[in-house]
């Protein structure tokens, strides 16, 4: 999506990690949880807490090399002293709805955003504990560095950067 912005191709774009560079920038917009995801067939579905060490044999699916959602994993693992290598990888996808549909089939299980279970379609999907795992991140509002926005975009954007604090807002309510 950066190369994207750069190339002009789009206005800005929503992100899952800062590209704070001389020609682009990005401003923090929502919090983020990773979380187990298993097709509800699965043998961890009706577990209560799973262990990650449990899950290094099964098949698991990732998101590609460069993209948020598998940096702040590969951050959550090392930070147990682990990394992907420990894993039995058994398919890199390029978007959110790939994993969704791979883990549906029963390819393996996954993490996946909250906001991407919560807005999508979760039937077939089981949102799993993991014992003392916890992968947070954040999503950006990108834009290039210097150049205004088009009035549509920038309705956008301030539209996306309203909802940051209803939304806030909203998760406050709930914990």
């Amino acid at each position: 999506m950066a190369e994207k912005v750069l190339a002009h191709e789009v206005d800005f774009a929503v992100v899952g990690a800062v590209f704070d560079t001389e020609k682009l920038t990005s401003e923090f917009w929502l919090k983020d949880e990773l979380g187990l995801v298993v097709s509800s067939d699965h043998t961890f579905s009706s577990r209560r807490n799973i262990e990650i060490h449990t899950l290094k044999e099964s098949p698991m699916i990732i998101r590609e090399v460069g993209s948020g959602h598998r940096r702040a994993l590969e951050e959550a693992l090392g930070k147990r002293g682990l990394d992907l290598n420990d894993f039995n990888i058994a398919l890199e996808v390029g978007s959110t709805e790939s994993v969704k549909n791979a883990v549906r089939s029963g390819i393996g299980y996954s993490f996946l955003s909250k906001h991407a279970l919560e807005s999508g379609e979760k039937h077939g999907l089981v949102w799993a504990n993991i014992e003392d795992f916890y992968i947070e991140r954040g999503f950006y509002l990108l834009t290039r560095r210097n150049k205004p926005l088009t009035a549509i975009a920038d309705e956008c954007y301030r539209y996306l950067a309203n909802q940051k604090s209803a939304v806030g807002d909203e998760r406050s309510d709930d914990s």
